[in-house]
C-alpha cells in the first residue's frame, strides 16, 4: 500500500522507518509474512481430508490473530495517507482517493467471481454458487456470508476510512475513538448487516495501528530489545489461545509483527515483494486456489499423501498467481491498474 510522503507531519528522515520510495519495509514484510498465511488458511474452505486434522488446528490457530494483524497494519499506513491534516477539504479528497481505490476492485471482483461460480457451476463443483443477480444487490447489505465473503475486508476497511476521519473531524481524539474500540470487544455484536460484526471486531487493531504509526520507531526500538521476550510470549500464548480468547492472542501478536522486517533472512526481499502485491494477492487468492484446484482434482486425489502436494502447490500458486496476472494485465492495458487497488 503506497502512502502519501508527509515530511513535515510525520517527522520521518532517511534513516527512519520511511523509504525513499514512499513505502515501510517493515510494514512491507509484515504484510507478506500475513498474506502468505491468509492464503494458507484459505486452502480448505471445508474440511481438511480425513488423517489431515493438523491443517484444521494449524488454520484456526492462524485465524486467531492474521487479520487483526492485517488491519493493525492499515491502520499504520492509514496514518501516513491521512496525516494530521483533517480540514473538511483535506477529508474529502481522502475520500474520493479511498473510493478509487477501494471500490472499483471490490465491484469487480464482485462481478468477477459471481460470472465464474455461476459459469464454473454446469461443469466442476463450486462452493457458495449464486442464485440469481438479488445476490448482488443482498451482499452489499450482508457482505459476510455471500458467496464471496472474502471480500469483507475490503468492505469493512473502506468503512473504516469513512468513518475514523469524520469522528476526528467532529472532536473525538485518537485515543478517545481506541477506548471505543476497546468497549466494542466487551460486547459480542451480531450485527451482520453492513458487516458490523467485523467492523466492530477488528476496529481496535485499526486504531491501535494508526496511533502507534506516530512514533512507530520508537515502538520498533522496545520491541526489538526485547524481541526474545516478545516471540516467547506470543508462541506460548499461540499455543495455549483459542478463538474464545482470540483478541487477547491478537493484541500480542501485533508486537512482533513488524520485526519481521528486522530480520534479515535469505529470502527477506522476496517476502517483502508479496508485502507489496498484498492487495492483488488478497483480490485473486481464492480464484487462483480454486483454479489449481480443479486442475489437479483432475491428476491426483485430495486424500491421503496427496493432500501435502496439495498444499505445498496451491500455497504457492495463491501467492504468485495474483501477481502474474496483476502484472500482466497492468502491462497489456495499464488503465486496468485501478482494478487492482
Amino acid at each position: 500500500m503506497y502512502i502519501a510522503k508527509r515530511a513535515e507531519s510525520t517527522n520521518l528522515n532517511s534513516g527512519e522507518l520511511k523509504s525513499m520510495s514512499g513505502r515501510v519495509s517493515e510494514v512491507d514484510a509484515a504484510k507478506g509474512v500475513a498474506i502468505i498465511l491468509v492464503v494458507i488458511g484459505h486452502i480448505v474452505s471445508g474440511h481438511p481430508p480425513s488423517g489431515h486434522e493438523w491443517y484444521t488446528i494449524l488454520k484456526n490457530h492462524i485465524y486467531m490473530f492474521h487479520m487483526s494483524v492485517f488491519m493493525f497494519l492499515c491502520g499504520i499506513t492509514f496514518h501516513y495517507s491521512l496525516g494530521d491534516d483533517f480540514c473538511s477539504r483535506s477529508i474529502a479528497f481522502f475520500y474520493r482517493k479511498k473510493c478509487i481505490r477501494l471500490l472499483p476492485p471490490y465491484f469487480f471482483f464482485l462481478f468477477v467471481i459471481f460470472l465464474g461460480k455461476v459459469m464454473a457451476s454446469h461443469y466442476i463443483h463450486v462452493d457458495n454458487v449464486p442464485s440469481g443477480m438479488l445476490d448482488l444487490l443482498w451482499i452489499l447489505l450482508y457482505p459476510i456470508g455471500s458467496y464471496s465473503d472474502y471480500l469483507w475486508f475490503i468492505y469493512v476497511l473502506f468503512l473504516y476510512y469513512l468513518s475514523i476521519p469524520f469522528a476526528v473531524k467532529f472532536g473525538l481524539s485518537p485515543y478517545m475513538i481506541l477506548f471505543i474500540g476497546v468497549v466494542f470487544q466487551l460486547f459480542d455484536f451480531d450485527l451482520k448487516i453492513f458487516a458490523l460484526d467485523y467492523y466492530f471486531r477488528f476496529f481496535f487493531f485499526f486504531v491501535f495501528g494508526w496511533i502507534l504509526a506516530k512514533d512507530i520507531n520508537t515502538f520498533i526500538d522496545i520491541f526489538d530489545r526485547n524481541k526474545l521476550y516478545v516471540y516467547s510470549l506470543v508462541a506460548v500464548a499461540v499455543y495455549l489461545g483459542d478463538m474464545e480468547h482470540s483478541f487477547f492472542v491478537s493484541t500480542l501478536a501485533l508486537f512482533p509483527c513488524l520485526l519481521v522486517g528486522r530480520l534479515h533472512f535469505q529470502w527477506r526481499v522476496y517476502v517483502e515483494y508479496i508485502g507489496k502485491n498484498s492487495f492483488p494477492i488478497y483480490l485473486m487468492n481464492t480464484i487462483s486456489i480454486g483454479l489449481a484446484k480443479a486442475f489437479l482434482f483432475q491428476l491426483v486425489p485430495w486424500h491421503g499423501g496427496w493432500f501435502f502436494m496439495y498444499f505445498a502447490i496451491l500455497t504457492v500458486v495463491g501467492v504468485v498467481l495474483p501477481i502474474i496476472v496483476r502484472n500482466l494485465a497492468v502491462r497489456i492495458m495499464p488503465s486496468v491498474r485501478f482494478v487492482f487497488g
